[in-house]
């Protein structure tokens, strides 16, 4: 049996998929305050995951209060093992998204790219323990960072179309930029992961992945690992860490 809907609440957005005999539908994207009507029908049942604590434990209710079920899953549920020094403050996004790769590309490894508010690498090591990995800021998070902390910078909408170098408008060297910067954390941790792992595969996900595919042609694209890792935390055994 499946979820009727999956949500991931996250820093920016929150993130609705319907599932169908276990397929997942279209990603839906909600403003955190908007409660979506979908949520509203009785005896649903609705698995929940993310970053926004806040809005998890708020949606839970209000699914709750409408005659369904909320079920919120924790780091701990995720049947991932962990190869960290400390994995008590992971966030739960990062595990199902790597889990996500698991399910549909066997234990591993997998560097698994996770491109939102923040950029994630994620590292699967041969053994399928998830390894860690580093945390930036994303696209939009740059972005907004450039246009409020100086007077004559502004925030710019970013496409797939890279400006050539030099840019020649202060427009597109932004948009340039904040490409480069993005596009060099995931090169270096891919550089990394071969080292360890030669013939690691990449995984991007994410709302800004399509973003980073254009410069990495070889990996895989898929914007759902994250819910594919929701429906396998639901479907497989719980793990002794």
């Amino acid at each position: 049996m499946a979820p009727d809907y999956l949500v991931d609440a996250g820093n920016t957005s929150c993130k609705v998929v319907a599932t169908q005999a276990g397929a997942l539908g279209t990603i839906l994207r909600y403003d955190s305050t908007s409660f979506p009507k979908e949520l509203t029908r009785p005896g649903l049942w609705v698995v929940l995951a993310g970053s926004n604590l806040e809005i998890l434990d708020q949606w839970q209710i209000q699914i709750n209060n409408c005659g369904s079920k909320g079920q919120i899953l924790t780091r701990d549920t995720v049947p991932i093992r962990k190869a960290m020094d400390d994995p008590s403050t992971v966030g739960v996004d990062r595990l199902l998204a790597c889990l996500g790769a698991q399910s549909l590309h066997g234990k591993g490894p997998h560097l698994v790219v996770d491109s939102g508010t923040a950029i994630t690498a994620n590292l699967i090591g041969q053994d399928g323990h998830f390894c860690g990995g580093a945390i930036g800021p994303g696209f939009g998070l740059m972005n907004r960072a450039l246009a409020e902390k100086t007077s004559a910078l502004f925030e710019v909408e970013m496409n797939q179309s890279i400006a050539q170098f030099p840019a020649s408008t202060t427009r597109d060297a932004i948009r340039l930029g904040v490409h480069m910067a993005a596009i060099g954390f995931v090169r270096q941790a891919w550089e990394w992961a071969s080292e360890k792992y030669p013939g690691c595969p990449l995984h991007l996900t994410g709302r800004d992945a399509p973003l980073l595919h254009p410069n990495f042609p070889r990996a895989m694209l898929n914007e759902q690992l994250l819910f594919h890792g929701m429906l396998a935390t639901i479907h497989l055994p719980k793990i002794t860490p």
